[in-house]
């Protein structure tokens, strides 16, 4: 959570190149800790439907996630092959660090959204009201 809480306080804060190690920190233990709860894997990270270890965290996405558009964004647009490079620190363009953060940070939304029961009216308020203070921020800082 904390990790979580950290990349969106530096997505806020605009400081993309910071905030997209802490979103995969976050969300990679919060996809591995639904996946323990809902015993696709064990504390060793054994699959327990089939044999063999969830290597990585993509393994247990086909058991871990129903709704296949967000299955597709996570292995599309957040690990795999594109994604890859950002969770090992091999990225150093800044606009391909902000677009990524900004990535993360709606995977994480949808990971709330399907997990943590967070599509309550009032949370889609509050996400928009940040995300409009956020807009404004950056468009103040352009122009000055």
């Amino acid at each position: 959570k904390e990790h979580l809480e950290t990349g969106f306080d530096w997505l806020s804060q605009g400081e993309y190149v910071k905030a997209y190690p802490p979103f995969y920190n976050g969300l990679e233990s919060a996809l591995r800790s639904v996946a323990r709860d809902r015993r696709i894997i064990d504390d060793k990270n054994m699959l327990l439907a089939r044999n063999g270890k969830a290597r990585k965290i993509e393994d247990v996405f086909d058991e871990l996630i129903s709704d296949p558009r967000y299955r597709r964004y996570l292995r599309s647009w957040i690990f795999g092959d594109y994604g890859n490079p950002f969770r090992h620190g091999d990225v150093d363009d800044v606009d391909m660090c902000r677009r990524q953060s900004l990535r993360l940070a709606a995977a994480v939304i949808g990971w709330l959204e399907i997990y943590g029961g967070w599509t309550a009216e009032g949370f889609r308020d509050r996400l928009e009201g940040q995300a409009h203070l956020q807009l404004e921020s950056l468009e103040h800082a352009q122009v000055a």
